[in-house]
């Protein structure tokens, strides 16, 4: 009987059955009698299209030392400062109960937004005028509401093993608990980076750092 397939090959099944080029690795680190285990870095990297610079990425690495074990989601290289650090989630009803929280602080000036999320992580340095643009606002709130996991930000996490986003800082819709296998949840990741890729990344646009 054949056994159930590893998350690695549903993405290859997946990546071959939509036309798109996939990129994967899976290597144990060495174990001895003290500890028997062996555990697996796994890397996956899916571009949506030839001629994109938007990527669908897993790692699953248990000794990161980033302490981030577990990563899925979509990315693309953004033209600002490696020192911007953004991490943004949905705001639950414990968020709003919390009158001390010091992230009521990081504000964008919208009330419809800011009512709706929560930033964890806000050093900004250049990259104001992507979350203040109504219209990323609203891509980000519906896709935080597609996955109450997500987050939403800029190097919230390492992706340096993908070679084009390799030394670059990097927008991603992601969740850093299991991995996107669903082939109707990954398209839709890929549809609102899109989205708000065409309204941050404009060819004509002044480079964005500062």
């Amino acid at each position: 009987m054949e056994g159930e397939k590893s998350s690695i090959q549903k993405l290859q099944d997946f990546a071959k059955s939509t036309g798109r080029d996939i990129k994967s690795s899976e290597d144990a680190y060495s174990s001895n009698a003290m500890q028997p285990i062996v555990y697996h870095k796994r890397l996956v990297y899916i571009k949506n299209h030839p001629n994109s610079n938007t990527f669908f990425t897993c790692f699953s690495d248990p000794k990161n030392v980033s302490g981030i074990a577990h990563c899925s989601g979509v990315f693309f290289s953004l033209p600002v400062s490696k020192s911007t650090k953004i991490s943004i989630r949905k705001k639950f009803i414990t968020d709003k109960l919390n009158f001390f929280s010091n992230n009521e602080n990081n504000k964008t000036g919208s009330q419809n937004f800011d009512s709706k999320v929560v930033f964890e992580k806000y050093q900004l340095t250049g990259a104001d005028r992507i979350f203040t643009n109504t219209r990323v606002q609203e891509i980000i709130k519906n896709a935080l509401e597609f996955d109450l996991r997500l987050r939403v930000g800029i190097n919230g996490v390492d992706v340096s093993f993908v070679p084009e986003l390799k030394e670059e800082s990097h927008f991603g819709i992601y969740t850093t608990q299991d991995w996107f296998e669903e082939p109707e949840k990954i398209e839709i990741l890929f549809k609102f980076v899109e989205k708000i890729r065409t309204y941050v990344i404009r060819e004509n646009e002044p480079n964005l750092i500062l």
